[in-house]
């Protein structure tokens, strides 16, 4: 079966026969053509074979190709022609007819000659004929599958495949269309690709871009037209060569062909593994999964080891497996079966017997070294385990060489092991370690196995304490997770790592003594969250700690010598979080009566009697203080915030109201609140008590204040709302503010919590004059507040084009009593277009209703049927016949008009113009429009 009678089963035709009879009776047959169904037929089935396509191209056929499309239906007349000129013969073609999946077994393999590659290859590659521009360059990573790609285009429409690892190995044509799969743009410069004979369309596929020519940099799309962002600061925008020489596509992101990716891999995996198409689409649906994936190959990998493994050992409980890299096995022996990623065969036997473990092991030092992901060759030559890959020793090798005794072979054998460099050049080959575009530099591919490879290290980093912990801590990379983690496993009672921090001796390298510095800190948040630790082991913790600090600055108590990695001034690894950590220390060896002495980190027993020392402590707590800033520059608070709260009311208990020059100490601001609100008589200036209004602490630290101090969090809510009612500016305070306007943060499930808490009668006038601006709270409004803005609004002058929106959401008993008492006015036509919309049911019922009571017209307008005729006359057409009906069963007559009906009214309609006229009581197609006036209703 050739391509053709392969598209027409496709179409569902039986035969190329019926093709061709289908053709003849096409409106765009040849009108004076006498060519019978079987000459065309048997013209088709020679093209099918690869014979005699002229007939179909530059002869006698071509007269036929419109009528030949139109039957084939999506075919394109132009697309059609390019693959009667280009479709191979199957005995011409030199790559394989099929290609299989090695990652993934159960998937069936594609037929090239009659199937489109895999979701997710740009589709300029893969439209009939091929590549149409002169000169195409695919930066194509390992895995966006250049190689399928190239197979195809020979296989499909006879393009020449070539791969080569560097430009000079391509030998091209004089002219025809050629696919190189090229490893690497090494060595190239621009005016190779200039002597390409002007006869060959070529396209390139190659991991890096094109070199470039200086001057001509102009930003690169992706195939689907998004532009190709930076993704590191500071990189240039695209990657330009001269526009005459290339057009350049990108491999788009994840999110734009995943889903179908997924869906053509459902269609095509055997039943009977572990691949579950909706959970694998849930596991996949959030965007951090996604971006594990830069190629289609790499998620068919992850796909194929998901079928092998099943789903269930990727999620729950079962990913704290007894072997923590069977994943990596799993993966590594599927890539070491591949042909194409060949590599030498004692690497590849080392590789089989202890390849994750040595990948466990590189990483496990790259993180020991805080290096990062992307490293040149000889880097990743000194990472791996000598264990595993020991150094040739040359000496000893000549030695046997020289002795040639019976067992010189066994001896060289052993000698010859693989080297480190050998593991590396190894590892490149299979496809484990790739180039990236920039510099060159080798990493980890793909991403999920990365991230898979660098969390096993990462555990086992964080189980070797100190030095493992300490590694994990010195570097801001990973400093800020170990930390957390450290802080959350010891709030969950588990000691272990600290325990082993204190029988480890006083520290003795960098790693030993950031390894005491998160312990310090995890034991001091512990504390605060109610954790129960021996007090001579906090003892212990606090005086190792403090016989390796000094003062840093002058106006700051000291500090460790050698701290933890600081990722930034906010979070765990700040070192404002090691001083809350010492405060809470102190606090809880003074509460249980050990004497540490007065210290500017001591002021349990009163705050230091020396000045610069009191001056010294107020800055710590300041400083202490921003840890639980919310702000609006994030929605999201820090939990170790919360924290800092409960140390802050204690201080309030014990040294009363503190200040840092005339500033409030944040970390006490929410008990402030809370006490002023209970009525509490505190030393405050007006414009600190103003400041607290702004809850900048958050609506969490709030409710904890309230807590603590017996008090319900509605009722402080309620008093800061008869507070903001009397501030000028209501879009400055959290109601409005927390919505997110003027580029402020939207927290709406706080706001939504605080609007909960309001009345009526404390919203201002003001606010119920701009609901209409504020349709996010609509949701949240109580029926007493939506009275109170039916009345405010029923007095505004122009009304009537005026929040017509807000009865979309005003609730419907309030809308129709609205409409019933006349507030909806004639003039109100916006406003019932969007309740006809909303409630088209009850008002319906509510025209059933109006109709048995006497007529209440608007006292301004003249002739005015009231409610009922303002309601009916602004109808949808759909739902007109209903009221004729009503109207009919009321004994409303077209032929017998008279005054004052809401028949007559309706009639008038647009509506009602277009819906009909009553013709002897019967619904007809014709005008309406001419019953002016009609009997009142009875």
């Amino acid at each position: 079966m050739g391509w053709l009678e392969q598209l027409a089963k496709e179409r569902e035709y039986k035969s190329l026969r019926a093709v061709a009879l289908k053709m003849t009776k096409s409106d765009r047959w040849p009108a004076k053509d006498k060519r019978s169904p079987e000459t065309v037929a048997n013209k088709l089935r020679d093209a099918d074979k690869g014979e005699d396509v002229a007939y179909w191209t530059t002869g006698a056929g071509r007269s036929l190709l419109p009528a030949l499309a139109e039957v084939l239906g999506e075919e394109d007349e132009g697309d059609l022609l390019d693959r009667f000129q280009n479709e191979p013969s199957p005995s011409t073609s030199q790559s394989p007819a099929v290609w299989p999946f090695k990652m993934f077994p159960a998937l069936r393999a594609i037929e090239l000659h009659s199937e489109d590659p895999c979701p997710g290859v740009p589709p300029a590659l893969v439209r009939v004929g091929g590549p149409r521009e002169a000169r195409t360059w695919w930066v194509a990573p390992t895995g966006a599958g250049k190689t399928l790609v190239g197979h195809w285009l020979e296989a499909r429409y006879g393009w020449t495949f070539h791969q080569a690892e560097s430009w000079a190995d391509v030998e091209l044509p004089t002219q025809g269309r050629v696919f190189v799969d090229l490893a690497s743009t090494a060595g190239i410069s621009v005016e190779a690709f200039e002597v390409i004979p002007a006869a060959v369309t070529i396209c390139v596929a190659c991991p890096n871009p094109p070199p470039e020519k200086s001057g001509n940099r102009k930003i690169g799309l992706y195939d689907n037209g998004v532009p190709r962002l930076p993704s590191l600061l500071g990189e240039e925008l695209g990657q330009a060569v001269s526009p005459s020489l290339f057009t350049i596509l990108y491999t788009p992101p994840a999110a734009v062909w995943a889903d179908a990716l997924i869906k053509w891999v459902t269609k095509r995996v055997k039943p009977g593994g572990g691949f579950d198409a909706g959970r694998v689409h849930e596991l996949l649906s959030h965007e951090d999964m996604l971006a594990l994936f830069e190629t289609p190959g790499e998620l068919i990998g992850f796909l194929g080891t998901v079928e092998y493994a099943g789903l269930a050992r990727f999620e729950g409980s079962e990913r704290q497996s007894k072997d923590p890299l069977w994943l990596v096995r799993i993966w590594l022996k599927a890539l070491l079966e591949r042909d194409d990623r060949r590599c030498a065969p004692g690497t590849t036997e080392l590789f089989r017997i202890c390849g994750s473990e040595m990948l466990r092991g590189m990483e496990m030092e790259r993180l020991r070294r805080g290096l990062g992901p992307a490293l040149c060759e000889s880097c990743w030559i000194e990472l791996v385990p000598r264990g595993h890959a020991p150094e040739l020793n040359r000496d000893r090798l000549l030695s046997v060489i020289n002795e040639a005794g019976t067992d010189a072979l066994a001896q060289l054998h052993s000698l010859l092991a693989p080297d480190g460099a050998s593991v590396v050049a190894g590892l490149e080959a299979a496809g484990v370690l790739a180039r990236n575009c920039d510099a060159g530099h080798l990493r980890i591919k793909p991403a999920w196995v990365a991230n898979a490879i660098d969390a096993i290290a990462v555990d086992s980093l964080y189980n070797d304490t100190p030095n493992g912990l300490g590694s994990l801590l010195l570097y801001e990379t990973t400093s800020e997770g170990a930390l957390r983690r450290l802080i959350n496993d010891v709030c969950a009672g588990d000691f272990r790592r600290v325990e082993a921090c204190l029988t480890a001796g006083e520290p003795a390298s960098p790693e030993q003594m950031a390894a005491l510095d998160g312990g310090f800190r995890a034991i001091g948040n512990a504390l605060v969250s109610g954790v129960s630790l021996p007090t001579d082991w906090v003892h212990e913790v606090w005086a190792r700690q403090m016989r390796y600090t000094f003062r840093r600055y002058s106006n700051w108590p000291p500090i460790p010598i050698l701290q933890i990695a600081q990722e930034s001034h906010h979070g765990a690894t700040a070192t404002s979080v090691w001083l809350f950590a010492a405060f809470s220390i102190s606090r809880t060896l003074t509460d249980a009566g050990v004497d540490i002495g007065r210290s500017p980190l001591n002021p349990w027993c009163g705050l230091p009697e020396d000045a610069g020392e009191r001056d010294v402590c107020i800055e710590a707590l300041s400083s202490i203080g921003r840890i639980g800033r919310t702000g609006d520059e994030t929605a999201d608070r820090d939990p170790l915030g919360l924290l800092i709260y409960r140390l802050g009311a204690v201080l309030l208990e014990r040294l009363g109201v503190l200040r840092r020059h005339t500033s409030l100490l944040e970390l006490q601001h929410p008990d402030l609140l809370v006490a002023l609100a209970s009525g509490a008589d505190l030393e405050m200036e007006g414009s600190e008590r103003e400041d607290l209004l702004h809850l900048s602490f958050g609506l969490d630290a709030l409710e904890e204040a309230c807590q603590r101090r017996g008090v319900d969090l509605g009722e402080v809510l309620r008093w800061c709302w008869h507070k903001w009612r009397a501030q000028p500016d209501i879009w400055r305070w959290p109601p409005l503010r927390w919505l997110g306007r003027g580029g402020f943060t939207a927290k709406y499930k706080d706001a939504e919590r605080i609007w909960k808490h309001v009345s009526a009668d404390v919203l201002p006038d003001a606010f119920y004059q701009q609901l209409g601006e504020i349709p996010e709270v609509w949701l949240w409004l109580t029926e007493p507040i939506w009275a109170r803005w039916l009345d405010v609004w029923s007095t505004q002058d122009g009304r009537w084009s005026k929040d017509a929106a807000v009865f979309s959401a005003l609730p419907e008993a309030l809308a129709l009593q609205a409409v019933r008492d006349g507030r909806v006015d004639p003039w109100c036509h916006e406003v019932r277009e969007v309740l006809w919309k909303r409630m088209p049911t009850a008002l319906l019922d509510l025209v059933d209703e109006l109709a048995t009571l006497p007529p209440n017209p608007h006292p301004r307008l003249a002739g005015d049927g009231g409610p009922i005729s303002s309601l009916v006359y602004v109808a949808p057409a759909e739902h007109c016949p209903r009221l004729v009906e009503r109207a009919l069963a009321r004994g409303f007559r077209p032929h017998r008009p008279t005054q004052a009906s809401w028949g007559g009214y309706a009639a008038g309609s647009p509506a009602w113009s277009s819906s009909g006229r009553l013709d002897g009581g019967r619904l007809t197609h014709s005008s309406f429009k001419h019953t002016a006036t009609s009997v009142s209703s009875q």
